[in-house]
């Protein structure tokens, strides 16, 4: 049941469920396995329950305990050493679930918070998550003494609970301690009931007064701290399997006395989850080993711990506006509809792995990036074309580099000579992490995954101006286009990402024919004279409303007027601005549905084929964002039939891929499928198409600008003034990057902040464009930051409110800082950049004494000309040039 608070100044609704209105709470959900839940079972979550892998078939072992005044209560896990709390009430944002809890007179709040950066691939592919506790209140006005207690297991590194283990703790002098716990031998690789057997897992927290720690047994350790509020600070050497005496890794931290004046620091605790490599990946020619993304700006995992941990303040504030702005919008469509934006958006992000080669690890701009997605609640396939369709509106929503990123390694396997089919595959495999492709006959597929890979590929140029994907990719593209203009029309020995294989699906001919259509808009984009597949779109679109388009709805299979399910594939008909469906048929279809879901039907869905019983959440929220403004009803009546499975404890897994449309329980996949991404098509309608450019292509259609060399050459003065102030400046940043190297990372380097930015709602399209120049091709409302970006700070700045309140009761002050401005980012490299950037890099860390000879005298190569000299020095200059513009910015993105 929904509790709304109040409007803030703002007007931003809070959302809010009491204890026992969702079925299963995320807790840790941040990549592929690091993936935590816990069941609420009993109404009582996070107490009294261990939490879980998404599956439920696996506890992940994390338990919490609080001593008020000498007397211990146990909030987090089940292990039966303390009294249990009690959570009074509970909240979940886009980013966070927060626990109001009750230990005795106290109450506190204990805040599971995963940080979601959408502009920033470094922090977003940071393995580790966030658990806090603060908000300290009496109930009687009275001082108490508080001592705080965490632990995790060695079950989070191996589902198999045999598994030899051996671990440490690494007691920083300065800022943190940590424990690390690993496989004695990992199984590199190996993916175990959607348990990783090649982790490490972290735990740490930073140093503060009062801090203990102990590793050991778990029944050891709890009682140790249930009777003294306080641990050894010892380690136990007898490294043994998980389940042999349950060694555990322990923090305590004993906070003293609180009083109603006196507010202790929030108490932090760290947990990650770190595979390196992340995957093996090939495109046809050998496996490579890929790593997260997050290794190109640190050298060791003290580094990315430290920093995750010092960064604690100013994420959370970037958490808060983050949600608050999200939640604006989203409450803007419903109560309803930002309860499920926030349940979804954390596993969204959760089911992809940013990586990089191998080869880019260390301090410079990874020059090759892609991402992996793994079919979370399931299978273990790669890159699942049908989910990545189905997450494209929250994709491009939040930053189109997403989609380009998930979809290139798609179509990098499929242009090999490995790849030996002639229409789309549905995956690149299925043995996640190890990526090898797909080479299986799949052609009863090809409709569904051809229509697909054009529609995405279409809509992430048409929505981000990035032709990249299509200029590079057309012969592919064209080859797809033309097996739909054969078979889509008349889908026969066809089946559907719902495994629908009925002949005549129209639901099905319409994405082919979309797929079609996407495909004569990107031989338009890309000036190509050739208009067959345009033209042919328009011919099948006439044939197919013949076929399926009736005088009250549009029939599910042709020819069978009492045939009907949601038409989930009209939503890139109409976002993409086609024009192929009018708002007749669109208003006829939202009246239809209207009939078979009056407003205040409670059920679980509006079913998607009334014979079958069956609901798929994504398709309906897909739905939804098509109904015309005329029939909101019908667009709320949609919304709240998922949100009734989604916030029902009776529902053991909130939002399946499937559920029975009568009764809500699951019936394919568990919780946590990023296809749930569907639910932002609502929020996606407001991107609005935009000019493609070539230039922006990350491969062979990039043109090499040249610097002007014969125009320097011929004014010497000139010449002299140019080498002597670009020398200094290679000087000053040659040595400000030794001093890097050798003394940590600069932490207040933008480029760590915004390594891979592009945000479709307002950054420049063209690299010529100014930022007024773009605001006359795009709307004021285009322009404007995505709602939950309004009022950023600036990374690791000072925050601007610390205190991030948990609950809407109290109020939530929204940040004012200046709006962000529009981001420009950087060209990517061509093939001969990087070539220049390779040949280069051998010379960054310390300049050979023939250039630092060069650049102190430019004119003492004797035997030379000096136009010849100065040419040369200005080619070396260039190259050098070159080579810092490539390492500080990004590596590849948009104008």
């Amino acid at each position: 049941m929904l509790i709304l608070y109040f409007f803030l100044s703002f007007g931003l609704l809070a959302y809010a469920q009491s204890p026992g209105s969702l079925g299963d709470f995320p807790l840790a959900v941040k990549t592929p396995y690091l993936h935590a839940w816990v069941r609420n079972a009993n109404g009582n979550a996070p107490q009294q329950e261990w939490p879980q892998l998404f599956t439920q078939e696996h506890i992940l072992a994390w338990n919490a305990m609080i001593r008020v005044d000498g007397q211990p209560y146990q909030w987090l896990g089940n292990s039966n050493i303390a009294n249990f709390s009690t959570t009074t009430s509970s909240e979940i944002t886009p980013t966070s679930t927060i626990f109001t809890i009750q230990a005795g007179p106290m109450k506190f709040k204990a805040t599971f918070f995963t940080p979601i950066e959408p502009n920033d691939y470094t922090r977003q592919s940071i393995p580790f998550t966030y658990l806090f506790v603060d908000g300290f209140v009496a109930d009687d006005g009275n001082p108490h003494t508080i001592q705080l207690y965490s632990d995790i297991s060695g079950e989070w590194i191996s589902h198999d609970l045999s598994t030899q283990m051996k671990w440490d703790t690494q007691d920083s002098p300065d800022n943190m301690v940590y424990h690390h716990l690993e496989p004695r031998d990992p199984k590199s690789m190996i993916d175990n009931a959607d348990s990783a057997e090649d982790a490490t897992a972290y735990y740490a927290t930073p140093k503060r007064p009062g801090l203990t720690w102990q590793t050991g047994a778990d029944t050891d350790c709890r009682t140790r701290f249930a009777q003294n509020g306080s641990l050894t600070n010892a380690k136990d050497t007898e490294f043994r399997p998980v389940n042999s005496k349950w060694p555990v890794f322990t923090f305590a931290i004993d906070l003293g006395s609180i009083t109603p004046t006196t507010q202790p620091d929030p108490v932090v605790w760290a947990l990650g989850l770190v595979r390196d490599p992340l995957v093996n990946y090939s495109a046809g020619s050998g496996f490579q080993s890929r790593i997260g993304y997050y290794w190109s700006a640190y050298r060791g995992i003290d580094d990315v711990i430290s920093d995750f941990l010092g960064d604690f303040a100013n994420a959370r504030v970037r958490g808060q506006t983050f949600d608050d702005g999200l939640l604006k919008e989203a409450s803007a469509i419903s109560p309803e509809y930002a309860g499920i934006i926030s349940l979804v958006t954390r596993q969204i992000f959760a089911s992809m792995d940013i990586t990089i080669a191998d080869d880019d690890r260390g301090r410079k701009s990874p020059s090759d990036v892609k991402i992996f997605m793994k079919d979370i609640s399931v299978s273990k396939r790669a890159n699942p074309v049908e989910v990545i369709y189905a997450a494209l509106p929250a994709l491009l929503y939040f930053n189109a580099s997403f989609a380009h990123d998930l979809l290139l390694p798609l179509f990098e396997f499929q242009s090999s000579s490995s790849y030996p089919n002639g229409y789309a595959s549905p995956d690149l495999g299925s043995g996640y992490p190890t990526i090898g492709g797909n080479t299986s006959a799949t052609e009863e597929l090809a409709i569904e995954h051809c229509g697909n890979m054009l529609i995405m590929a279409y809509a992430h140029a048409a929505k981000s101006g990035d032709g990249s994907l299509i200029s590079i990719y057309h012969p592919l593209l064209q080859k797809w286009a033309a097996y739909l203009v054969q078979y889509s029309l008349h889908p026969n020995n066809a089946v559907s990402a719902d495994g629908i294989s009925y002949p005549g699906m129209s639901n099905l001919a319409l994405k082919g024919i979309l797929g079609v259509h996407s495909m004569g808009k990107i031989d338009e984009q890309l000036n190509l004279s050739n208009t067959t597949f345009k033209d042919k779109a328009n011919e099948l679109i006439q044939s197919w409303k013949q076929f399926a388009v009736t005088d009250t709805h549009i029939q599910a299979e042709y020819g069978k007027p009492g045939t009907w399910g949601l038409m989930y594939n009209l939503f890139p008909a109409v976002w993409l601005e086609t024009g192929l469906i009018d708002d007749e048929i669109l208003n006829r279809e939202a009246q239809f549905y209207l009939s078979k879901a009056p407003p205040g039907d409670q059920s679980y869905s509006l079913d998607d084929n009334a014979g079958r019983d069956i609901a798929h959440p994504h398709w309906s929220l897909m739905t939804a964002a098509v109904i015309p403004s005329g029939f909101r009803p019908v667009r709320d009546a949609l919304i709240q039939s998922t949100h009734l499975q989604a916030y029902n404890v009776s529902q053991k897994f909130p939002l399946p891929m499937r559920y029975t449309a009568s009764t809500g329980v699951a019936s394919f996949g568990t919780t946590g499928s990023a296809a749930q991404g569907a639910a932002f098509g609502i929020l996606a309608m407001n991107l609005k198409n935009v000019e493609i450019s070539r230039s922006n292509s990350g491969g062979s259609g990039n043109v090499e600008k040249r610097t002007p060399i014969g125009a320097i050459v011929g004014g010497v003065i000139g010449g002299i003034a140019f080498v002597l102030i670009v020398a200094t400046a290679i000087f000053f940043w040659r040595r400000r990057r030794v001093h890097r190297l050798r003394g940590g990372i600069d932490l207040h380097d933008e480029h760590h902040a915004k390594p891979h930015p592009f945000v479709t709602q307002y950054a420049p399209v063209n690299n010529n464009d100014s930022a007024f120049q773009f605001s006359q091709q795009r709307s004021d409302a285009s322009l404007s930051p995505p709602p939950w970006q309004e009022s950023l700070p600036e990374p690791f700045s000072e925050p601007q409110n610390s205190e991030r309140p948990h609950s809407y009761t109290s109020g939530r002050n929204h940040l004012s800082a200046t709006p962000t401005l529009p981001i420009t980012a950087p060209q990517p490299l061509s093939t001969k950049q990087r070539e220049i950037l390779r040949q280069n890099q051998s010379h960054q860390s310390q300049p050979s004494e023939s250039a630092v000879s060069t650049l102190t005298n430019p004119w003492s190569a004797a035997g030379s000309g000096r136009e010849d000299v100065l040419r040369a020095e200005v080619d070396e200059l260039r190259r050098e040039m070159e080579a810092i513009r490539n390492i500080a910015q990004p590596p590849p993105s948009y104008q």
